[in-house]
């Protein structure tokens, strides 16, 4: 595999395996390599980025990810959703990265259509220029002025604000906030874990859904935080989910699909969230 590849091209051979049909253990095993291939060549892309974005007061620039999305990280995703994207009234929606390798902090923004966006910007001065890359991976523009490090300091925390805003209305009464702790753990070691298992069959065999269960378990608690249900009623469905999570990590360990490191970090969260279950529950 040339790592030179552009992300479009290595996810077009993606697609055309997927077509053939993964018959065999040589067309999975292919397909496997493939997409190993295709996440690590993006997180080394959103590596370099983030490297330069440590230092970036005045460009913007946009990683491809995967069909045909591109995104804009640290400080290029702070410029765009608090400056540029009201100037040309259009929605910037920063999401949470939940990437565990290399964090952008302060979240992500998706683009889905890079031309049109590369036309919006030329409106207000802000022009596309030429890098090394020529695999299309990265997209980089100009800046017309340069922004300050007060000014980005100021982006920080208004994000900061929003998210506290944001939990306060979602999170109404943290009634049990070990708890909840633990089951976000949980949630984030089963997700990236599932994200980082040999092929599509384990993941879609065994992994997707232990991250419905993980996700569904913070969802009920949740619904106590809000007032939905009731302490012991939301601590019986955790009782279910978590048995279903312990057995389903049992299995993946037997079958050898996770490393004992892996399990062994998922089964700690786990014994951690089944002691909280069980003291709270006498209470």
């Amino acid at each position: 595999m040339d790592m030179r590849q552009s992300i479009a091209e290595i996810e077009q051979q993606l697609k055309s395996l997927k077509k053939q049909g993964l018959k065999n253990k040589i067309a999975k095993a292919e397909y496997s390599q493939i997409k190993s291939a295709l996440n690590k060549l993006y997180s080394e892309n959103k590596h370099t980025v983030m490297q330069f974005e440590k230092t970036n007061y005045e460009h913007l620039v946009l990683v491809r990810s995967t069909n045909n999305f591109y995104k804009l990280f640290g400080h290029s995703a702070l410029f765009y959703a608090h400056s540029i994207a009201p100037k040309l009234n259009l929605k910037a929606n920063l999401q949470t990265d939940g990437d565990f390798a290399t964090k952008s902090d302060v979240g992500f923004i998706s683009i889905r259509e890079p031309e049109k966006l590369t036309e919006a910007l030329t409106t207000i001065g802000i022009k596309k220029v030429k890098t090394k890359d020529q695999t299309g991976n990265f997209l980089l523009y100009k800046l017309p002025w340069t922004f300050t490090e007060n000014e980005v300091a100021e982006f920080i925390e208004d994000n900061h604000f929003k998210m506290r805003s944001f939990n306060h209305v979602v999170l109404v009464d943290n009634i049990i906030p070990v708890l909840f702790i633990q089951l976000e753990e949980l949630l984030k070691a089963v997700y990236e874990n599932v994200r980082g298992m040999g092929g599509p069959v384990e993941r879609e065999t065994f992994g997707y859904d232990a991250i419905r269960i993980a996700n569904e378990m913070v969802h009920s608690y949740l619904d106590l935080a809000n007032g939905k249900t009731d302490k012991l009623t939301c601590l019986k469905k955790l009782k279910i989910k978590l048995s279903f999570l312990k057995y389903q990590t049992k299995i993946i360990t037997d079958l050898k699909i996770w490393q004992p490191k892996v399990c062994a970090r998922i089964g700690d969260i786990i014994i951690k969230v089944q002691e909280i279950i069980d003291r709270e529950s006498h209470n």
